[in-house]
C-alpha cells in the first residue's frame, strides 16, 4: 500500500511539474506575443509617417502643377491634354496611396486581436491546469472543451471566469468525462460496470449509426455511464473526431 501511495505522490508531483513548465512556456509565449506586437505598432508607426510625407509631397506637386496650369490659360488644347494626362496620373497615384495608407488602421487591428485571442486562450486554459488531471484516460483538455461545446475565445471576463465551477456542472452533466472522485480509479476501474451504451448499429431504435450521415448517434444519459467510453470504443473515438450527434432521450 505504501509503494503504491508513493507512485501515486511521484505520478502526481510528475503531472504538478508538467504543468508548472506548460505554464512557464505559455508566460514566456505571452512576453513574446506582447513584444512583437510593439514590434507590430512601432513599424506601423513608421510606416504610416512615411506615407503621410508621401502624400504630402504628392499633394505639393499637385498644387504646383495646377498652378502652373492656371498660368498657361492661353497655350494650345494639344499643351493643355498633356497636363490633363500629367494631372490625372498624380492624381491615381495620390488615390493609390490613400487607399494602402487607409488600410493600415485595419491591419494593425487585426494583428493585434490575433494576439489578445492567443493570450486569452493561454489564460484560460491556465484557469484548467487542476482540472485536466482529472479527467478520464482518453480525454485531454481540447477534447473535452470540444465535447462540452466551449469555446474559450467566447469567455467574457478571464479573471472572473470559475473553470472549476464549470467542470463541476460538466462532472454532474457528464460523468463519464471524469475520473470518479476519491477512487484513484479511472471510470474502467470503478466498481459499477453497467452494460455497454446502446450505440450499436443493431439497435438502431436507441441509437447507432445515421445511414444519412454517418454519424454515431448517442443520448445524454448514456455519457454518465461509469466506464462508457471503455464499453463503447467507437463513441468515444466519434466524439473525439466530431463524429458524432446526440439524440433526444
Amino acid at each position: 500500500m505504501a509503494d503504491e501511495q508513493d507512485a501515486g505522490k511521484a505520478y502526481l508531483q510528475k503531472r504538478v511539474n508538467e504543468l508548472e513548465d506548460r505554464l512557464t512556456k505559455a508566460e514566456v509565449s505571452r512576453k513574446e506575443a506582447r513584444r512583437e506586437a510593439a514590434e507590430h505598432k512601432g513599424r506601423i508607426s513608421q510606416v504610416e509617417t512615411e506615407w503621410q510625407g508621401k502624400l504630402q509631397a504628392l499633394q505639393e506637386s499637385y498644387d504646383t502643377l495646377d498652378a502652373e496650369y492656371q498660368d498657361f490659360l492661353g497655350r494650345s488644347d494639344q499643351e493643355f491634354q498633356k497636363e490633363d494626362v500629367e494631372k490625372a496620373e498624380l492624381r491615381t497615384q495620390m488615390e493609390e496611396l490613400r487607399t494602402r495608407y487607409e488600410g493600415i488602421p485595419d491591419e494593425k487591428d487585426k494583428k493585434i486581436a490575433e494576439l489578445e485571442t492567443t493570450i486569452k486562450l493561454d489564460k484560460v486554459r491556465a484557469k484548467f491546469k487542476d482540472i485536466e488531471p482529472d479527467l478520464a484516460d482518453g480525454f485531454d483538455l481540447e477534447a473535452a472543451w470540444k465535447l462540452q461545446e466551449f469555446d474559450p475565445a467566447k469567455v467574457e471576463d478571464v479573471e472572473k471566469f470559475d473553470a472549476g465551477e464549470l467542470a463541476k456542472q460538466w462532472r454532474e452533466a457528464r460523468a463519464g468525462l471524469f475520473k470518479p472522485e476519491g477512487s484513484g480509479q479511472t471510470p474502467a476501474q470503478g466498481p459499477t460496470r453497467k452494460p455497454a451504451l446502446t450505440v450499436a448499429a443493431e439497435l438502431p431504435s436507441r441509437g447507432g449509426r445515421d445511414s444519412g450521415t454517418g454519424k454515431v448517434q448517442y443520448k445524454q444519459s448514456d455519457l454518465a455511464q461509469p466506464g462508457w467510453y471503455v464499453n463503447n470504443p467507437s463513441l468515444h473515438k466519434a466524439l473525439a473526431e466530431g463524429n458524432a450527434e446526440r439524440i433526444e432521450e
